[in-house]
């Protein structure tokens, strides 16, 4: 049983910046099983709070999206473990610059902390930053076109597992307000192994 709160808040503190709050609060109750029982408030993994600025030609996004979980599924390092409990924050920054009314640029920055909540899951522990960088053309009323590029690291804080960078770029086309499709292709690097992968399609 796990009954959940959900909370969404829009403060618009002026005509051009703007405080935005998305969180469903929740609990984790078992009937048969009261030690499976959460040991915390759980936050939904879509949690965030965003705030907004315009200026001129650049809209600058703050953000910092944060979760609290417990179940382990989507960790397949995991095996007959019923409770993984973890923070997981990530905080940055997206600035978008339109250059003009068919062509715009955008940069992110994130860093990102994972944190188990159990001692024994102490080796999954990381802290990573993301770079990333992107430009939109519109090639045509309802089809536009770009390029896009990243970085990121990630850095464990036990020395349990090999840090590693990994690092992306590729061409993108996409119907506006359709789903995009982009030929990507990514290269992963990391201290013993290095190598080249063909994503292919997107969806």
């Amino acid at each position: 049983m796990t009954p959940y709160l959900d909370v969404s808040a829009f403060w618009p503190i002026t005509p051009f910046n703007s405080l935005r709050l998305t969180t469903s609060v929740g609990y984790r109750k078992y009937l048969d099983h009261s030690e499976l029982d959460s040991s915390t408030i759980l936050f939904s993994p879509d949690s965030e709070l965003s705030f907004d600025i315009f200026v001129g030609n650049f809209t600058i996004n703050l953000h910092d999206r944060f979760s609290v979980q417990q179940d382990p599924v989507g960790e397949p390092s995991l095996s007959n473990v019923a409770d993984f409990g973890r923070f997981t924050n990530t905080a940055g920054a997206t600035v978008w610059w339109n250059l003009n009314r068919s062509t715009s640029l955008s940069l992110t920055y994130d860093h990102t902390d994972f944190v188990s909540l159990n001692s024994e899951f102490d080796f999954a522990d990381y802290a990573g930053d993301q770079l990333a960088l992107s430009s939109r053309v519109i090639l045509r009323d309802n089809l536009w076109g770009g390029v896009e590029g990243g970085v990121a690291s990630t850095r464990y804080r036990t020395g349990d597992k090999a840090d590693a960078v990994t690092g992306h770029a590729g061409l993108g086309l996409a119907k506006l307000n359709q789903k995009k499709w982009a030929i990507r292709r990514s290269q992963e690097i990391a201290p013993s192994d290095r190598h080249e992968k063909e994503d292919g399609l997107i969806n």
